[in-house]
């Protein structure tokens, strides 16, 4: 039987604004994550001299967004380059 997971709320702190939010994951790791959009939303703001909200919201969540495809596409060259050294190896 799966074990529920507790709600809880929980109020990050995002460039500058406050969003309370409830999620069921670890509350420490959820503000990681929040600190890390923030950190991301400033050096946007810093780097590309945007002023509005909402257009740095856009540029960082792209920025992100590559990253994981960028890392999402080594990590699958990495398991096909390691299931061809596995074949080799049986």
């Amino acid at each position: 039987m799966e074990e529920k997971k507790e709600i809880k709320e929980v109020t990050l702190h995002i460039f500058g604004k406050d969003f309370f939010i409830q999620t069921d994951m670890d509350e420490e790791y959820t503000l990681t994550i929040a600190k890390y959009l923030s950190d991301e939303m400033k050096d946007i703001a810093r780097n590309a001299g945007a002023e509005r909200y909402e257009k740095i919201a856009v540029i960082t969540a792209m920025n992100i967004v590559d990253k994981y495809l960028t890392l999402e596409k080594r990590y699958k060259e990495m398991e096909k380059r390691l299931s061809e050294i596995l074949e080799k190896i049986k």
